[in-house]
Formats: structure tokens, sequence, C-alpha cells
């Protein structure tokens, strides 16, 4: 017998960077994520994001593009 691994729904937040041109932002995480269930779904749109994972929480990096350049590197914390 063996237990399926529990998945962790629910950790949500916003990015939080802005463009001294006002430009509108997009995000992308650039860590490689565990491939045993983690997921980020990204919605540029808004800035916010959802994350799903087989851990209570979650660290990842992103960085923010304005259409020219990527920002400096970030750190986010989601806890499920």
């Amino acid at each position: 017998q063996w237990n399926a691994p529990h998945l962790y729904y629910g950790g949500h937040g916003f990015f939080n960077a802005t463009d001294s041109d006002g430009d509108k932002l997009s995000y992308r995480v650039i860590d490689k994520l565990p491939a045993d269930g983690c997921r980020i779904d990204i919605y540029n749109i808004d800035g916010s994001f959802l994350t799903t994972s087989n851990y209570p929480s979650l660290v990842f990096h992103y960085v923010a593009n304005d259409g020219v350049s990527d920002s400096n590197i970030a750190t986010a914390t989601s806890t499920l």
C-alpha cells in the first residue's frame, strides 16, 4: 500500500513591481520547479499567481519584463 502525495492548493498572490516609464509588465518564473506536482500559474493581465504544490510552502524566483528587458531577480514565498 502507498499513499499519494498531498497536493496543497490555493497559494496565491500578486507580483509587486513597477516600471519607471509606466510600461505594462509581464512576469516569468526562472526556477526549475520540482517535477512532482509543483505548478505556478501566472496571470499577467493583473500580475497575480496561483500555486499548487506537494509542499505547504513554495519559494521561487521571478523577473518582471517591460517588453525590452528583465528586472532584477526577485524572490516570492507562497504558503499554501
